[in-house]
């Protein structure tokens, strides 16, 4: 099973974002069964909202194509939706009390909620803060390879920042 953040599924639903050509490779890759055909995926239900909220701001994105892609992804037979509940919001609360200093906000917070209660390790993301967490497995597919990061394994600054450089 697995998470996967929002700026993931925008960079996949936006072409014309630099990023789309690994995130798009990253799920679909036909020589390792890519990770949509291969994987479990629960989302907190917010993601799709955010989903939608970011692309709407996107240049030349068709609102219906915006509206298509969100429900279709929901609708995926692999990927669970779990809602905002009081044992959500009860974790969510935990974590912003241990991670908000970190940078960790009130919607990452749900995210990482969801994905303890479902007893989730891992997550695609390619936002800083929740890189930097180290007692989950975190995976970045903007870069290709991705960069991995095993539970444990500390976040690297200028690794990160020169593997940016790379993004064309």
């Amino acid at each position: 099973m697995i998470t996967i953040d929002t700026q993931i599924w925008i960079y996949y639903f936006d072409p014309n974002s630099k990023e789309s050509k690994n995130v798009n490779s990253w799920f679909h890759n036909k020589r390792e069964n890519g990770i949509i055909q291969k994987q479990k995926v629960i989302l907190n239900a917010i993601i799709p909202i955010e989903i939608a909220h970011n692309l709407f701001r996107v240049k030349n994105l068709p609102e219906e194509a915006i509206i298509t892609n969100v429900t279709n992804l929901i609708r995926l037979k692999n990927v669970t939706l779990h809602e905002i509940n009081r044992e959500v919001i009860f974790q969510g609360l935990e974590i912003l009390k241990k991670l908000s200093r970190a940078g960790i906000g009130g919607r990452d917070s749900l995210i990482l909620a969801t994905m303890k209660i479902n007893k989730i390790t891992t997550i695609a993301t390619h936002d800083k803060n929740i890189l930097r967490i180290l007692d989950i497995h975190r995976i970045d597919p903007v870069f290709s390879p991705p960069m991995i990061l095993k539970e444990g394994e500390k976040f690297n600054e200028n690794t990160f920042k020169e593997r940016l450089k790379e993004l064309k």
